[in-house]
């Protein structure tokens, strides 16, 4: 079994400054111990009312087939329709990009970016706690399936940009 690291981290908007001082300055543990980076942004969260019911995860590729195979377990033990993005449609706009561009598997778990996303009018109210509760339980079984795992993910560079998957994905939204 592995340990489990909790972090939340401070200056995602000002150029990741959290997670990159993390990664780059003061890792809890050598970046060569760290099996997988799940990271979750904007949870609860709806981009438009038609993907009221739907969620991403971003990057499981990264980790090779045991990451993918290991999200995708977790995805169908819910009923929430979580769809599968290669790494390339995170943009790197989140705090996983400093794990991954040091060559750590990584799962971005995320709802996109809404309509009040950093406005005024981004407030709890507008959360779909049934969503999240989902979204947890998805994270919560990754988690303890990397934790538990007898293997761990090996990083799997980035092959190409977009792939034909990603566009499926998209075409169906």
């Amino acid at each position: 079994s592995r340990s489990v690291v909790l972090a939340l981290w401070d200056g995602e908007e000002s150029s990741l400054l959290g997670s990159r001082h993390f990664v780059n300055e003061d890792p809890l543990v050598p970046l060569g111990d760290v099996a997988a980076y799940v990271n979750f942004d904007i949870q609860g969260s709806t981009l438009i009312p038609s993907l009221r019911d739907n969620s991403f995860a971003i990057g499981a590729e990264s980790g090779g087939e045991l990451l993918t195979e290991l999200t995708g377990e977790a995805i169908a033990a819910t009923d929430l329709d979580t769809r599968r993005l290669s790494v390339t449609f995170g943009q790197g706009r989140s705090d996983y990009q400093p794990f991954w561009a040091n060559e750590v598997p990584v799962v971005f778990f995320s709802d996109a970016t809404n309509a009040c996303y950093h406005t005024t009018g981004d407030e709890v109210a507008i959360v779909d706690f049934a969503k999240l509760a989902k979204q947890a339980e998805i994270g919560f079984r990754l988690v303890v399936s990397l934790a538990e795992s007898a293997e761990r993910p090996s990083f799997a560079p980035l092959v190409a940009f977009d792939t034909y998957e990603d566009l499926l994905v998209l075409s169906e939204l």
